[in-house]
């Protein structure tokens, strides 16, 4: 990777307090936009690079959520293209809004329509920007990961010209851990909901427990994971 030709990839702010979704939700998706005078960039690519992304993460990960592409509103994330206004070449390649969506307004995954960036949905050469890889990364924000600092992974905060890979080991390492603990919360809630324990009681129909116990019921705040380390952007 040549350092002259290296973009930086980033989400446009920063992950909230929950930053993830919830187990079992289905995250809806649309095609928003798409890009001007590229017109081997069209819906139908479009529509089977972001589900090749989006399941890529889902069945690699292990992620106990689910997504689904749909042509109108409601939706979760819209993929559109726009032109970043001042960025240009030197700037950045595409940026994602973390989760969960918030209010009304769905989540977006934006790719940078300068007409000075070379993209390739196909036959990507050395000249060019990876489209089906950068969507790869970009879905990984879209589920609650930050960059990575190495540069052998999808996550990277970093990509060059040609053509990239598929997701590494701890790309889907730290994505399945990412979203363990949110398992294991709702597992633990089911469980204690079964044992006739309320939110936020101190008792179970067998007798009293400590304090600690109900706090099973409770998520945790998140954890940025990043190639497999917990960091932050």
């Amino acid at each position: 990777m040549s350092v002259q030709n290296v973009q930086t990839i980033v989400p446009t702010h920063l992950p909230g307090t929950s930053g993830l979704w919830p187990v079992g939700t289905k995250v809806r998706y649309r095609i928003g936009s798409l890009p001007a005078n590229r017109p081997a960039i069209n819906l139908s690519t479009m529509s089977q690079i972001m589900s090749d992304a989006f399941n890529a993460w889902k069945s690699s990960g292990h992620l106990p959520i689910d997504f689904v592409e749909v042509t109108a509103e409601p939706c979760e994330i819209v993929v559109n293209w726009e032109r970043f206004a001042g960025i240009g070449l030197d700037g950045i390649l595409a940026r994602t809004d973390y989760p969960p969506a918030a209010g009304t307004s769905p989540n977006v995954i934006a790719f940078n329509d300068d007409p000075a960036i070379s993209w390739a949905a196909s036959s990507v050469n050395g000249f060019d920007y990876d489209l089906r890889y950068i969507a790869l990364h970009e879905v990984g924000h879209a589920i609650g990961l930050a960059h990575s600092t190495s540069h052998e992974v999808v996550m990277s905060d970093s990509i060059g010209l040609g053509p990239g890979f598929g997701l590494q080991f701890a790309d889907i390492t730290a994505a399945g851990l990412l979203y363990a603990h949110r398992v294991k919360n709702a597992l633990a809630g089911r469980l204690l909901q079964l044992l006739g324990v309320r939110a936020g009681a101190r008792r179970v129909l067998c007798g009293s427990v400590a304090a600690g116990a109900a706090a099973l019921a409770l998520q945790a705040a998140p954890q940025r994971l990043v190639g497999g380390q917990a960091g932050s952007r």
